[in-house]
């Protein structure tokens, strides 16, 4: 027989003798500088669990349920049976086969199953033939205990990369794609159209803005609120809040725009302002939509400071979207509003397809699923991550980053993204392999330059033109051959 080594006998005093816990770790300390991939359980209180009770996984990313039991096999000692079968029959170097007692087959049995795991199928190892499921009060209390969920299942990255052979520079391109197998639970909205019915405004192009949007109208959901505001002069409201899109409400809309005529002057400011001073449903987009020539003929702001004040005004989580058709579009004024309140700008020369282009235009903001975005790069610097101001994300619609990184130093990249989701916290962690990306070629540091250009231009509209603003745009103008009006000769 073999000899022991070590006493196999349990000692109950020992195993009354230990308190195990687990113990969670709390989510600003465990996220800290992202070094590794992982997924973190909902934080919850201390508690043990009570006799009997089987802790449950709160989700993740491989797809296993909230609320799934963690089944833990049988404590069977193979190594003690199987010693003792061993010594009471005496077995022999070269053994011949021998019938053997139920108790010692089903160990051996249970050991080949254990080191010879593709003879057994997977999702049958180990289990229970009556799978225990957990109460449903500890998954109600998990579920109360924090609104924090993972988003990290639900959209997918494209990355690719350059390295500058000259200076060795590296750049990457980020796509984050919303999973199209994955079903995302989308928001309702807040929407304001803010319609310049100006005398700068032809008649033809009103009516054919009217008509885009009662069109966009026609794309509003039974859980969105919405209201327009129309600006000649001083502006005038559909109602004095907003209101749910129901059938009668939009009908109401419809003829609140009807035989709508060109008067008065063009106050931006006045028509704006009102609107971003309310603040959108928690956890829901505030879409203000803006469709104007750009080209304000009263009040006392315009271009540069038109854009600084309601840009500093803009507090309270609403995004500015606006849209301009027509050869007369003060396209400056337009891109950097929308730029610096985190939407974007769509204009176009040829008046006569406004009422197509506006509801393609709006039909990009119809499921929104993220809001209110922040980002942490890990060990990326955020400063050479553009665009700075993450957009909410809407299904279908891909997110693209353009960011700076050292080959040498950064062999991936992790990224914690937190936003709102109605009344729910949300988040991802996305890791994406540097080293091991797709190749691609110098236009990814060259649309990196542009949007860092963009985000400078952004700032001289806020702080001037400083010597220093200045320089850099036209250094990255001579280096990656990006133009602009700031470019220089």
């Amino acid at each position: 027989s073999v000899p022991r080594e070590h006493d196999f006998d349990i000692d109950d005093s020992v195993f009354r003798g230990i308190d195990a816990r687990i113990i969670e770790i709390a989510e600003e300390n465990a996220r800290k500088d992202i070094d590794v991939p992982r997924q973190l359980v909902n934080p919850s209180s201390t508690r043990i669990l009570a006799k009997n009770e089987l802790p449950v996984f709160r989700g993740n990313e491989q797809g296993v349920a909230a609320g799934e039991p963690i089944v833990l096999p049988p404590s069977v000692d193979i190594v003690e049976d199987l010693l003792t079968a061993m010594e009471e029959s005496n077995v022999p170097e070269e053994p011949t086969p021998q019938p053997i007692g139920n108790e010692a087959a089903e160990v051996i049995d249970e050991e080949q199953q254990i080191f010879h795991p593709d003879i057994i199928e997977p999702e049958m190892a180990f289990l229970p033939e009556d799978t225990i499921v957990a109460r449903t009060v500890v998954q109600q209390e998990i579920e109360e205990e924090s609104s924090f969920l993972p988003m990290d299942a639900l959209v997918d990255i494209q990355m690719k990369v350059y390295v500058d052979p000259g200076t060795q520079q590296g750049y990457f391109e980020l796509k984050i794609v919303p999973d199209s197998d994955q079903m995302i639970e989308t928001l309702p909205r807040d929407i304001t159209f803010v319609i310049d019915a100006s005398n700068s405004i032809v008649p033809r192009k009103l009516q054919l803005t009217v008509r885009g949007v009662t069109a966009c109208l026609a794309m509003l959901n039974a859980r969105d609120t919405f209201n327009i505001i129309v600006f000649r002069g001083t502006p005038t409201l559909f109602n004095p809040t907003m209101v749910p899109a129901t059938r009668d409400t939009i009908a109401q809309a419809n003829q609140f725009l009807e035989g709508l005529e060109s008067s008065g002057a063009t106050d931006v400011y006045s028509a704006i302002q009102p609107v971003i001073e309310r603040a959108p449903r928690p956890g829901v987009p505030g879409i203000v939509f803006v469709l104007t020539d750009g080209r304000p003929t009263a009040g006392n702001l315009e271009g540069r400071e038109l854009i600084n004040a309601l840009s500093d005004e803009n507090l309270l989580g609403n995004t500015i979207y606006t849209f301009g058709g027509g050869r007369t579009v003060n396209q400056y004024l337009l891109d950097l509003l929308a730029y610096r309140n985190k939407g974007r700008s769509y204009t176009f020369p040829r008046i006569e397809e406004i009422d197509e282009e506006l509801p393609r235009f709006f039909a990009q903001l119809n499921d929104a699923y993220l809001v209110g975005l922040e980002a942490d790069f890990g060990r990326i610097d955020e400063n050479t991550v553009f665009p700075r101001q993450l957009p909410d994300f809407y299904k279908g619609q891909v997110v693209t980053l353009y960011g700076r990184y050292a080959p040498s130093e950064n062999e991936e990249i992790l990224i914690r993204l937190e936003g709102k989701s109605g009344d729910k916290d949300r988040d991802m962690v996305l890791q994406a392999d540097l080293a091991g990306a797709v190749q691609g070629d110098s236009a990814i540091a060259r649309n990196w330059a542009f949007q860092k250009v963009y985000h400078l231009i952004g700032e001289v509209s806020r702080y001037g033109e400083t010597p220093e603003l200045m320089g850099e745009i036209q250094r990255l103008s001579r280096e990656f051959g990006v133009r602009s009006s700031y470019s220089g000769n």
